[in-house]
């Protein structure tokens, strides 16, 4: 019985570590716009980002805001799948988490 309960409580740890990852690069990217806001405008490879650079003067806070919001949509969303629709829940939550580390490898390694 102990084991089961164990198994269960492991498999309920995925959503809110894969929630903290997301999270957590998200906001070193958002971070790493801050400390390099100099420099934005030449380095922004995103399309949106780069409008949303040149849409406020080079200035970077419109940035951060939709960045932010961004973020908040998408946590809202998968939290709104665990709770409507669990089946659907895993992959779209394990995706998004593997993106942002992809995000993660390439804003500190490339």
């Amino acid at each position: 019985m102990k084991k089961l309960h164990e198994i269960y409580r492991r498999k309920q740890l995925w959503f809110p570590i894969c929630l903290l990852t997301i999270v957590a690069i998200s906001l070193y990217d958002t971070w790493l716009l801050i400390k390099f806001q100099d420099f934005m405008v030449q380095t922004e490879l995103n399309p949106v980002g780069q409008w949303l650079l040149r849409l406020n003067a080079g200035d970077i806070w419109v940035f951060v805001h939709v960045k932010l919001a961004g973020t908040f949509a998408v946590l809202t969303t998968l939290v709104a799948l665990w709770k409507y629709q669990y089946r659907r829940v895993y992959p779209v939550t394990v995706s998004v988490a593997w993106w942002q580390v992809g995000l993660l490898f390439f804003l500190t390694v490339v």
